[in-house]
């Protein structure tokens, strides 16, 4: 199952590395949204879920990695998307901020965009912010060659930074609920390619 699932994540996930560079100039970091738990009680880190954690973690990383660079002297901004879903209570987005917040990110540094409902709205919302000035894009390693196509499209200039890698883990013998999760992720965004070649096919 492990190795199946590798290789159908694989082709996904080493597209692109993971980013240990910091910006140098204008720095701003896009996290695109996922979900989270409507549960009370729990901090806004606790609210995330799993996927959304491993994003804005990796977001908040490309952040101080930039601003501690001494070549950088501008300010760096943390982008946070996602709607509620139709559900009551905060958007997705506004608790992606205020987990942020409690990763030690100041408000001010934070630009949320709580009416995206998808990754074209995402961009799309991204394109008004910053038109095609370079950007760093965060996503679930799965996500992320689907991501940087639909932004190329719309004419950003997006650099990746992926997160939440799952492919190459566990044993081929081990069921494993993690080897579930990439193999549907991973699905998903195939289709989810193939529907992009569709759309390209017909408009041309």
């Amino acid at each position: 199952q492990a190795q199946v699932s590798s290789e159908i994540g694989g082709g996904l996930e080493n597209k692109y590395r993971a980013n240990h560079q910091p910006i140098v100039g204008e720095c701003t970091v896009m996290v695109l949204g996922s979900g989270h738990s409507l549960l009370t009680g729990l901090s806004a880190t606790q609210q995330l879920s799993p996927t959304a954690l491993a994003r804005l973690v990796e977001g908040v990383r490309q952040l101080k990695l930039s601003q501690q660079n001494t070549e950088n002297t501008g300010i760096c901004r943390l982008v946070v998307s996602g709607w509620n879903g139709g559900r009551e209570g905060l958007a997705h987005a506004e608790v992606m901020a205020l987990a942020a917040q409690e990763l030690g990110v100041s408000k001010e540094q934070i630009i949320t965009f709580p009416e995206a409902r998808d990754t074209i709205e995402e961009l799309l919302s991204m394109k008004i912010l910053i038109g095609d000035a370079p950007f760093r894009l965060v996503t679930s390693a799965t996500h992320m060659p689907r991501a940087i196509r639909v932004a190329r499209s719309l004419g950003l200039n997006p650099e990746a930074s992926p997160s939440n890698f799952l492919a190459g883990g566990g044993y081929w013998w081990r069921l494993e609920a993690d080897n579930l999760v990439l193999s549907q992720a991973s699905i998903h965004e195939y289709v989810g390619i193939l529907w992009l070649d569709v759309k390209a096919w017909w408009v041309n």
